[in-house]
């Protein structure tokens, strides 16, 4: 990292940091004097150990977490992770830089709207850390459903949607895809629908996402499904009603620790979906399967419950897409 950026100290005793794309950002004179030590430590030759770092304060450590998203775009994030496990003092700085994780949320096309059904105090580093973990997962399961499919099933798999083009969808539905959802679109825009004996999950073809969006505003307009989501996020918010964010803030020792499992993240199965129990119907579906044989379609509810829709009848599958994908590997 040695040479990456230059730190020059202004009249007044404000540093202004200056980067090789061009960027450049000043630090209030009250913060000045951790600022340059930070500055002189991470960017000195890596046999020099961290020394110091845990009397910085954490808007010191934050300009420079951005300074380094900034330079190296993606492949950044995980130096900046890197950096907030060599000491707990700034694990908890990187944990609270909230502007940053929001920052990455965005550039991966991850919905903040989403925070509204997390429990109480949930920061968007654990929102990240969910959604980043439910995707890894995701993206392994349906390889390796991939490898099973015939020659000419695989071949017709389609390259992944853009960020740009699911967000399309998200704007004319007036609501966010569900997590799994997204990544499924974000690993492939669905199977080509050119020939026929084309198949994927259960002897159904994936929908691409401009097939998924004119499927679902066949059967329900942007208001319905808008209010779909509204009711998703005031169903959560009963449920973590007696909730205590304590536990979920940044630098608490349950974070510090790390998540206690997978499915301890929140949203980590899945989109956060209501209490498990008798699932009512839900009023509004997002097919993301060619119709089957008797007008089936599998679908998502705005939760992330799969179900299957025949006729009159809705039927509840799995309670997210990775465990009905689970079932067809097993």
């Amino acid at each position: 990292m040695a040479g990456e950026a230059e730190d020059v100290l202004e009249p007044g005793g404000c540093f202004k940091v200056v980067l090789p794309h061009g960027g450049q950002d000043h630090v209030p004179p009250q913060h000045s004097a951790e600022y340059g030590t930070l500055m002189r430590t991470v960017l000195a030759p890596a046999q020099q150990p961290l020394e110091g770092l845990g009397s910085l304060s954490h808007s010191v450590v934050a300009v420079i977490l951005q300074h380094l998203q900034g330079a190296g775009g993606g492949a950044a994030t995980r130096d900046v992770v890197h950096l907030a496990f060599s000491s707990r003092a700034l694990f908890e700085a990187v944990a609270a830089a909230e502007p940053l994780w929001q920052q990455q949320c965005h550039r991966l096309g991850w919905s903040l709207e989403w925070l509204a059904t997390l429990p109480p105090g949930t920061s968007s580093w654990r929102y990240f850390c969910g959604r980043m973990a439910l995707r890894r997962r995701l993206r392994c399961q349906l390889s390796s459903l991939a490898r099973f499919l015939d020659p000419l099933s695989a071949a017709a798999i389609q390259r992944p949607a853009a960020v740009e083009q699911i967000r399309e969808v998200e704007r004319a539905l007036q609501a966010p895809l569900p997590w799994e959802l997204f990544e499924l679109y974000r690993w492939c825009d669905g199977q080509a629908a050119e020939r026929g004996g084309v198949h994927f999950l259960h002897a159904a073809r994936l929908l691409s996402l401009r097939e998924l969006l004119a499927a679902v505003q066949e059967r329900h307009g942007p208001l319905q499904t808008k209010a779909a989501f509204a009711q998703l996020v005031r169903q959560q918010s009963s449920a973590h009603g007696g909730s205590s964010s304590a536990a979920l803030q940044p630098g608490s020792s349950r974070q510090a620790g790390g998540w206690a499992g997978e499915d301890d993240a929140p949203g980590c199965s899945c989109s956060p979906h209501a209490p498990q129990g008798a699932a009512a119907v839900p009023q509004v579906l997002l097919p993301f399967t060619e119709e089957l044989r008797g007008r089936k379609w599998y679908c998502l509810d705005t939760s992330g419950r799969v179900w299957l829709t025949s006729g009159f009848n809705t039927l509840p599958v799995a309670d997210n897409l990775s465990a009905c994908i689970l079932r067809v590997l097993t």
